[in-house]
């Protein structure tokens, strides 16, 4: 978990929360390499995050949690809502690579360099223009991830290393593919990042026990919010 430093000070006023549809995709890769993007299992992905999310949040009783509508937003509004995504894709990205100190086996070959500045520093942002989106949230959720699985064929092989290698920073991915999902809740107001996880833990999230599974584990990594010390 990183976390801004303005994230302490800043909790006790976090009470109303935006969940951005969850952005998850899932693909299949077969025996000779290809790679197939599963919409389907993607869909069902996103729906059973949500859910676990929601319920979740739930169990915060003191926190106003509401699910974020794009199909509401007028046409400039929908620009920064997208932009916000395109973004926060490249910069949770380079938050993975340079500020987790990853910890590498002497057979592995380090693709990107930890920067100790970037995790003693956390001031990552995704831009003010945020703040036109709502003006009755104080702070919005993301869920970003990808997931690939293997087909018999390729498990079989024992095949393929790409996307999470790039992700992660590291040459050697597990048999049956890769999985990185990210989480970052964003100061509303500023575009600030102010808490950020992530897990490579292999989640099938096509299984609604498996994003329950996914969404606690976020939600254990999530300081306090809402309530005064």
């Amino acid at each position: 978990m990183q976390g801004h430093p303005n994230l302490a000070a800043s909790a006790p006023f976090i009470k109303r929360i935006a969940l951005f549809p969850p952005q998850i995709e899932m693909f299949e890769l077969g025996a000779g390499g290809s790679q197939e993007k599963m919409d389907d299992w993607g869909q069902a992905a996103v729906v059973n995050v949500r859910k676990a999310l929601a319920t979740e949040f739930s169990k915060r009783e003191h926190l106003h949690v509401t699910d974020f509508e794009p199909d509401r937003l007028t046409p400039s509004q929908r620009d920064i809502y997208n932009e916000t995504l395109l973004l926060y894709e490249l910069v949770s990205g380079a938050i993975v690579r340079h500020a987790f100190n990853v910890q590498y086996a002497p057979h592995q070959h380090k693709l990107s360099p930890f920067f100790p500045e970037k995790a003693r520093n956390f001031t990552f942002s995704l831009g003010k223009e945020l703040s036109e989106l709502a003006s009755d949230v104080d702070a919005y959720l993301i869920v970003l991830g990808f997931d690939q699985r293997s087909s018999t064929g390729r498990k079989a092989l024992g095949v393929g290393r790409t996307l999470v290698a790039a992700a992660l920073g590291v040459v050697a991915v597990p048999q049956g593919g890769g999985n990185l999902f990210t989480a970052a809740l964003i100061d509303a107001k500023t575009g600030d990042i102010l808490w950020f996880t992530k897990t490579p833990k292999p989640y099938d999230l096509r299984e609604p026990e498996e994003a329950s599974k996914l969404a606690l584990e976020f939600m254990m990594d999530l300081p306090a919010l809402g309530q005064t010390p």
